[in-house]
């Protein structure tokens, strides 16, 4: 029996690996199955035993203490919050919606990260008054976005940063946002060689 198969039958999606789904289907084709839990092994079992199989296989423990160390590094300037709080935000401040924050985010106006099935923006890039996106972030988004993925985008906002003084360039935001442009195409600069 294959790991995969243990973990689905023991209910503990630990062992499994990636290779498994397709080790599986191969046994159940030379074995002349092609019902469809050759094809879906997950059938055989419910939703839930399935999303905690895909869960262990799929999801990286060093992206989660990735988003966990970010959680600790913007807690001095605001946190980070889920979309259901920024729109409550907007809703308040008669700023943008759903539609305006998605378009924020398509356009690079805003800095986002997806970790387990939500996105998450870091407060400090938010006008709290007028419920909108300071106009510095999506002029330094579009000067990253080339040399980095979302991820590195939003750690390089809490890291001491040379070009600013070792100060991090969400504490300069609403301060030195020239400066901050400046070491944003400093850094694509010298990353794009």
């Amino acid at each position: 029996m294959s790991t995969m198969l243990q973990t689905l039958a023991n209910g503990e999606p630990t062992r499994c690996r990636p290779t498994d789904l397709r080790q599986y289907r191969g046994q159940r084709a030379a074995q002349g199955d092609a019902s469809p839990t050759a094809i879906a092994p997950w059938a055989e079992t419910s939703h839930t035993r399935f999303a905690q199989w895909h869960t262990a296989c799929f999801t990286s423990s060093d992206k989660n203490q990735e988003f966990i160390d970010l959680l600790a590094d913007y807690r001095d300037s605001g946190g980070l919050a889920r979309t259901h709080e920024l729109i409550g935000m907007f809703k308040r401040g008669g700023g943008g919606d759903t539609e305006q924050l998605a378009g924020w985010i398509v356009t690079g106006h805003v800095i986002s990260i997806e970790w387990q099935n939500q996105t998450w923006f870091p407060w400090f890039q938010f006008d709290r008054d007028l419920g909108r996106p300071q106009l510095a972030v999506g002029q330094i988004y579009q000067e990253l976005c080339s040399v980095m993925d979302d991820w590195e985008i939003a750690r390089w906002f809490v890291l001491p940063n040379a070009w600013l003084d070792d100060s991090t360039p969400a504490q300069g935001l609403t301060t030195r946002p020239g400066d901050l442009l400046c070491a944003a195409r400093a850094y694509r600069y010298l990353a794009k060689g």
